[in-house]
């Protein structure tokens, strides 16, 4: 909602098991007030903050998009690759502006499927009934990300608009 102070999280761009979505959601950029088309709405995510913690978050994604990613966990994935950017936003109260939070410092990020525990298969769903908005029709779309495996990335977090850190997700292989 243009003018609020909430948290608000875009998924960017994604590109999941060779399966790439289109960026067909508008909003509003939480900096510069410019529109701007993302994947998906972000409503949770999660990361420990470890080299070689998983980032799991959900989505509201477009119908369009759902099928893809449907199509996708109907057939045996080519691969668990996952390529994505994303941004959190969140409201500085004390310098009264929104501060990116949480995101890739170099986008995109590189990384793999986890697998889930329980059912031994990669950890992507997407919901069977719409999201919470009506229009346009969106679906919740659930994954969880382990870095690729050798290669060093980083990620920003912040705590408010004057107070970052970049912090390392996944190791660089061994020479």
């Amino acid at each position: 909602q243009p003018g609020g102070t909430t948290t608000i999280g875009y998924l960017v761009t994604a590109t999941i098991a060779g399966t790439t979505l289109t960026p067909d959601i508008s909003v509003t950029d939480r900096q510069s007030g410019a529109a701007t088309s993302v994947v998906g709405v972000v409503s949770t995510d999660n990361w420990s903050g470890g080299t070689v913690d998983p980032i799991t978050m959900t989505a509201y994604i477009s119908t369009a998009n759902r099928q893809r990613i449907q199509g996708t966990l109907q057939r045996a994935l080519p691969t668990r690759a996952v390529t994505f950017d994303f941004a959190n936003h969140n409201w500085d109260a004390v310098n009264k502006r929104y501060f990116v939070s949480f995101a890739p410092a170099s986008p995109p990020l590189h990384g793999q499927l986890s697998m889930n525990s329980t059912s031994r298969q990669p950890d992507l769903s997407v919901a069977s009934t719409p999201g919470p908005v009506q229009t346009p029709q969106n679906w919740a779309m659930r994954m969880s990300v382990d870095p690729q495996p050798g290669s060093a990335q980083t990620i920003r977090v912040a705590a408010s608009s004057s107070s970052s850190a970049v912090r390392m997700w996944g190791t660089q292989a061994a020479a």
